[in-house]
């Protein structure tokens, strides 16, 4: 079965896998917020009182990651002919285009 992934807005998510894919893509939002809490604290970018924001942030942005990634579980569960890995590979080759 070939799958086709899209991007949608929430209004015009129409099934599962609309869903499935937009969890992915949080997933991958989120990651990509706290890379640059991460860098930004590595390359002393931040004073005392932004890296302490920064390491609430990052706290924060692991417990969404982690709900997320449980919701995905779920959805996925129902769908087993979904592959995340798949949707990955193809949004790396949108982000080329």
């Amino acid at each position: 079965m070939i799958q086709k992934f899209r991007i949608v807005s929430p209004d015009e998510m129409q099934n599962s896998h609309d869903y499935a894919c937009a969890l992915v893509m949080a997933v991958i939002s989120l990651q990509t917020l706290e890379a640059f809490q991460v860098h930004a604290y590595k390359k002393g970018l931040l004073d005392d009182e932004e890296t302490q924001l920064s390491n609430v942030l990052m706290g924060d942005i692991r417990r969404l990651v982690g709900l997320y990634k449980s919701q995905l579980d779920l959805a996925v569960a129902r769908m087993p002919e979904f592959d995340q890995e798949k949707v990955l590979e193809w949004m790396k080759e949108q982000v080329k285009k």
